[in-house]
């Protein structure tokens, strides 16, 4: 059995794990990292086939943190690209919504009917907010809290789901509010009759031109060049806390 000592081990070569490594390089700290998979990424990977690239999920860059946007351009250099948001999710496999959810959509693929009916349930969470969690424990309380029981049975729940392969209540509720906050209950009203500026957070993103795994391979690259090595196919089997330190075992 191999043994390695280190003064910080991170554990996932993902965008938060590289950029934790990145920032702990510059400041002379040498960091130990494992991942799983033969290839890095994580969430954020991109998949290289002849002819085509694709990322694991729709990524796209947009930061009101300067620092953190600083961060991001000085990473990236001259591959960053501007690109028009469009976002179109397939809803059982056979209609597609516009991403934010607009109620128009819903009116026109799932019927008046159910538009009044979910109308009404975001109307019953909005007036009863005030005795809700203030912090939704997950990602479904967070859902019906913005949007209603009857919105996330339909669709959120199915999307989050396939998209994390993880069920709702074990997911954190902090991402969700934090990506809807800008949908306000008189938006929705009024997204029935008009297209209702301020559904869509932005109108284009910065974009790596080569996909954004390539986020993943500039920190990577620059880590490198200070000695620190990525240990892959390096799967955590468990962890204990031994005086002042950890023991963590590998497979």
């Amino acid at each position: 059995m191999q043994r390695h000592k280190t003064e910080v081990l991170i554990i996932g070569a993902g965008i938060s794990g590289l950029s934790a490594a990145t920032r702990l390089t510059e400041n002379g700290i040498f960091p130990c990292i494992v991942e799983k998979r033969s290839q890095i990424g994580g969430l954020a990977t991109t998949i290289r086939t002849p002819g085509f690239d694709f990322d694991l999920g729709g990524h796209r860059w947009y930061s009101e943190e300067q620092e953190v946007d600083r961060f991001f351009h000085q990473i990236m250099g001259n591959e960053l690209v501007r690109v028009p948001r469009f976002s179109r999710i397939a809803f059982r496999y056979r209609q597609f919504f516009q991403y934010p959810i607009r109620f128009s959509d819903v009116v026109r693929l799932l019927g008046f009917r159910f538009a009044v009916q979910a109308t009404l349930s975001l109307i019953r969470q909005k007036t009863n907010r005030k005795q809700s969690h203030p912090d939704p424990r997950n990602a479904k309380e967070a859902y019906v809290r913005n949007f209603g029981e009857s919105i996330y049975a339909t669709f959120f729940r199915e999307y989050t789901e396939r998209l994390w392969g993880i069920p709702c209540e074990d997911l954190d509720g902090q991402w969700v509010g934090q990506r809807s906050d800008n949908l306000t209950f008189w938006k929705i009203v009024k997204g029935f009759f008009f297209k209702v500026k301020g559904f869509e957070a932005i109108d284009d993103f910065a974009y790596p031109r080569r996909g954004y795994g390539r986020f993943c391979d500039r920190m990577a690259e620059r880590v490198a060049e200070q000695g620190v090595d990525i240990k892959r196919q390096w799967e955590l089997v468990s962890w204990e806390r031994i005086g002042s330190g950890f023991l963590a075992k590998f497979k």
